[in-house]
């Protein structure tokens, strides 16, 4: 329950960032792209190799290897549509709706590495 908290916490701040920073998201989203494979990649490379990750709160770890993170981000990018359009922050987080979706996948490929070998 802990991990969804934060991971709630966690979309909300970066949906925040995001409509505040729309314009240079969109300008430089392949930059944003590559720092979220990176954020992704400490989370998950340590795991999938298995070292010890550098940090030891569980329930952070947890947000990107469980897939909470992207899922948290498909719904701010879900619930942008039923925002009332006459908000400003519905017309900025509706102009970076995509770069949200590719951000939400790029965790999503995170949490699939994490756990195919399991399956393998």
């Amino acid at each position: 329950m802990q991990t969804i908290v934060y991971a709630v916490i966690a979309t909300v701040i970066l949906a925040a960032l995001m409509a505040l920073a729309y314009k240079p998201v969109r300008k430089y989203r392949v930059i944003v792209y590559v720092v979220t494979a990176l954020v992704e990649a400490y989370f998950i490379l340590p795991n999938a190799l298995g070292y010890e990750l550098f940090t030891s709160q569980r329930a952070i770890t947890s947000m990107f290897t469980m897939g909470i993170l992207a899922e948290a981000l498909f719904a701010v990018v879900a619930f942008t549509g039923c925002l009332p359009d006459k908000w400003k922050v519905t017309h900025r987080l509706k102009s970076i709706r995509a770069e949200l979706s590719v951000m939400g996948c790029i965790i999503s490929i995170g949490e699939v590495l994490y756990f195919a070998p399991q399956f393998v």
